[in-house]
């Protein structure tokens, strides 16, 4: 029930917005973004790449809503060729987040030396060394 009247809620908002009214907010061409949203709609399978540029907005939020919607709306969610969903191998997760299960954490002599600061700055005294995920 909630999702059908989340769809409903979406497609009354969607409707607010005309391709000549998303030009005059995007200065992107009506025609251009239409002939756009044809092409990603019906590539199969489609992904929509999601990283630094969207991660470091200010508008991260809604910009993450907007591309969820797309692939899910397409059919490109969590499809080989689309934007999978990334699953953890064996309950292994590639960060050390506190609490996390199943870290892998690289451990060194010259690593577990103590490091200045670590007394003054918390952030020090659990340092991960780790791979960057994106």
């Amino acid at each position: 029930m909630w999702c059908r009247t989340a769809w409903d809620a979406l497609l009354k908002e969607v409707e607010k917005y005309s391709p000549d009214e998303v030009e005059k907010i995007t200065w992107v061409k009506a025609d251009v973004l239409q002939k756009a949203a044809r092409l990603y709609a019906k590539s199969k399978p489609a992904a929509i790449q999601w990283g630094e540029a969207i991660d470091m907005s200010p508008n991260v939020t809604p910009t993450a809503h907007a591309l969820l919607i797309l692939w899910n709306i397409t059919g490109n969610n969590d499809v080989p060729g689309g934007n999978v969903i990334a699953r953890y191998a064996y309950d292994v997760v590639a960060y050390a987040l506190p609490g996390a299960k199943g870290v892998i954490k690289l451990k060194s002599p010259e690593l577990d030396k103590p490091r200045i600061g670590t007394d003054r700055y918390g952030v020090f005294k659990n340092f991960y060394w780790r791979a960057q995920t994106m």
